[in-house]
């Protein structure tokens, strides 16, 4: 079941004063009406979670209809807007105006213009009613425009208007605007059915700018306790994914482990495992001549002293069974070739270079470096 109450709002707003013309609509239909307080009546007892639409007095609205060709529909609203502004009395800040955007391009933009203060005052007396309306429509909308002039009571008072134009039934702009012409008086059935589809379908919304309606967050006590759920299987979760990391990198270093032992095995002849592999590899480097038959000793202290000569690059890299570490090494000058050279001999390694030209007009020299017996 769904169930809407429609409030007029009065025309002078008093926060003692609840009376007022209502509707109750249930499932599409009007099911009781009145012009007092019994309206309370139908507020459930969360009156947040009430359906309210309120309907803006005809006399404190202005609305205007606008034909904009050749432009878009957000566009031609926000010109439609700029020019009810201009047109209504008062000054453009303390007015509020809102416009429709139609879905048709031959169909007129509906503009609404009413003061900021009188809409302060109807939020003020709806608050104070303890409810909060999700739509102000102005009344004089729910009357249907035909070519001929059309009156009926709509919350209270009455409007009249044709196509084009509407506005509130008072004897001044009847006699100005009407004149002598014919005006239909609207059933009360007309007006029912154009309430029902307002509530459906507001034409207007006078809540929007710095009106809108706020959004208002309840609490859903079964989705907090989900939610503290999930909270609790937070810590579970991760304490798993941390494990499954280390899973993956004792994995991966029992890998690396095998592959080394592997090498290890093939380069001396004979299994080893992980703890003698090191040890049995050291032994077979020390029975190579120079420096211990180590290759790192000698790549270190070269790359140690090419990272002092930043400019200077290594294009090949040698080692002998001797202990003799080859490398060719290029340098925009050979000044920087020369300054490495002797940063290697002042370190206690025994070095040989054999300078050339590069084709690329570098400075190229093929080194041997030996660390000294």
């Amino acid at each position: 079941m769904t169930a809407t109450l429609v409030l007029a709002l009065p025309a002078v707003p008093d926060a003692r004063d609840a009376a007022t013309c209502w509707w109750s609509i249930v499932d599409g239909a009007i099911v009781a009406r009145g012009a007092d307080a019994a309206w309370r009546d139908h507020v459930a007892d969360d009156r947040a979670a009430t359906p309210v639409v309120a309907l803006a007095p005809a006399a404190a609205t202005r609305i205007a209809f606008t034909r904009i060709a050749d432009l878009p529909p957000r566009q031609a609203a926000g010109i439609a807007r700029l020019q009810a502004l201009e047109g209504a009395l008062g000054e453009r800040a303390t007015l509020h105006a809102v416009a429709s955007r139609p879905d048709a391009a031959d169909e007129p933009i509906v503009t609404a213009v009413v003061a900021n203060a009188t809409m302060l005052e109807w939020l003020d007396w709806l608050d104070a009613m303890g409810v909060d309306a999700r739509a102000i429509v102005p009344a004089a909308l729910l009357l249907p425009l035909g070519a001929d002039w059309r009156a009926a009571r709509i919350g209270g008072e009455s409007v009249i208007g044709r196509s084009g134009i509407v506005f509130p039934n008072e004897p001044a702009l009847v006699s100005a605007l009407v004149g002598q012409d014919d005006v239909t008086e609207l059933a009360t059935d007309t007006i029912d059915a154009a309430l029902v589809a307002a509530v459906v379908a507001p034409p207007l919304d006078l809540r929007a700018g710095v009106f809108a309606r706020r959004r208002r967050w309840f609490v859903d006590r079964a989705r907090i306790r989900e939610l503290a759920m999930l909270l609790a299987f937070v810590p579970l979760i991760a304490l798993m994914i941390a494990l499954a990391k280390l899973w993956q990198l004792d994995a991966s270093a029992n890998r690396l482990d095998a592959d080394a032992v592997a090498r290890a095995s093939a380069t001396l002849g004979k299994p080893v495992t992980l703890a003698t592999a090191e040890a049995e590899l050291d032994l077979r480097a020390s029975r190579i001549a120079g420096a211990g038959g180590r290759l790192a000793t000698p790549l270190a202290a070269l790359y140690q002293q090419m990272q002092v000569e930043t400019t200077i690059s290594a294009t090949t890299l040698g080692w002998r069974g001797d202990g003799t570490l080859a490398a060719t090494l290029a340098a925009p000058r050979v000044d920087e070739i020369n300054r490495l050279l002797l940063g290697l001999q002042r370190d206690g390694y025994t070095v040989t270079a054999v300078p050339r030209q590069g084709s690329d007009g570098r400075s190229i020299a093929e080194l041997t470096i030996r660390a000294q017996p």
